[in-house]
């Protein structure tokens, strides 16, 4: 029998991160297995990430914030200054690149897309948000079944595993598999219940072939503490950061977006940030 930690989407939160990997060991976990974003709009991403390294995961794969790395290292961010969410993540990836160093940043740009990993004689198909892409909506929670079945089509694996959408599921594709996503360790949001000041992450048991127990988790961890080193490292889009920790509800939207980047003239900066850093 094993207990794998399903974890993603801590985006720099590392007081919630810190609670989840608490917890788990609380709870006998022998593997991790994370699933990406786990940098990216909070204060503390080197922290996050050495957390993390230091468990020694069974897999590691790219979230959407660190695939803008690789795009930013490969300069192909071009024509960015009418997309507000665009310009957000040059801003908030010139924090990271700052606080990580370049060699971390280099490496969470070269995470794979996804992985497949056999566990317990389980097979597991691991990825973001879909095996072929690490963003959109596609696999948001509420979307038709054929969404569901289409993300195992092209693969014969028994178990699929992603993050991304930061709400927590258990769904099955018509032919049987189970698809878990665990929620956000950093940014988990709910339409309708209580979720702030929360970690989310999953706890699966499995035993040869056999899916035994799914416990989601939801974490208590120190939220003041947290927008606390938010404010005295001056994040970009704090106010944002803190309205979505506070009441659980998505705020970095098109419009807030817009908002502050025209607030800060954050268009400059981004603009001055892709011509003068060495990526």
């Amino acid at each position: 029998m094993r207990k794998l930690a399903l974890i993603g989407d801590s985006h720099g939160n590392y007081q919630a991160l810190k609670a989840v990997l608490e917890d788990a060991q609380k709870q006998n976990v022998d593997d991790y297995v994370i699933l990406g974003d786990i940098t990216n709009r909070g204060p503390e991403p080197l922290e996050c990430v050495e957390a993390l390294q230091q468990v020694k995961p069974l897999t590691w794969i790219i979230g959407n914030h660190e695939a803008v790395y690789r795009s930013l290292i490969d300069h192909q961010f071009m024509g960015f200054e009418d997309n507000p969410k665009a310009i957000m993540a040059i801003i908030t990836s010139t924090y990271d690149r700052e606080k990580l160093g370049k060699a971390k940043f280099n490496w969470l740009s070269q995470l794979p897309l996804k992985q497949e990993i056999k566990v317990e004689e389980i097979t597991f198909n691991i990825f973001h948000s879909t095996p072929t892409k690490c963003r959109g909506g596609f696999s948001y929670p509420t979307n038709e079944q054929m969404n569901f079945d289409e993300l195992m089509s092209q693969t014969d694996a028994d178990v699929g595993v992603y993050g991304h959408t930061h709400r927590s599921i258990l769904r099955m594709t018509n032919d049987g598999r189970y698809i878990f996503n665990p929620g956000s360790v950093g940014m988990p949001v709910s339409d309708r219940l209580e979720i702030s000041g929360k970690a989310s992450y999953g706890i699966l048991t499995i035993d040869h072939r056999s899916v035994l127990s799914w416990d989601q988790r939801n974490v208590p961890y120190d939220l003041e503490k947290e927008l606390q080193i938010a404010r005295e490292r001056e994040i970009p889009y704090y106010d944002l950061y803190e309205e979505l920790l506070q009441t659980g509800k998505f705020t970095f939207n098109q419009e807030k977006v817009a908002a502050e980047n025209q607030k800060c003239d954050y268009l400059a900066q981004a603009l001055s940030n892709v011509e003068k850093i060495e990526w």
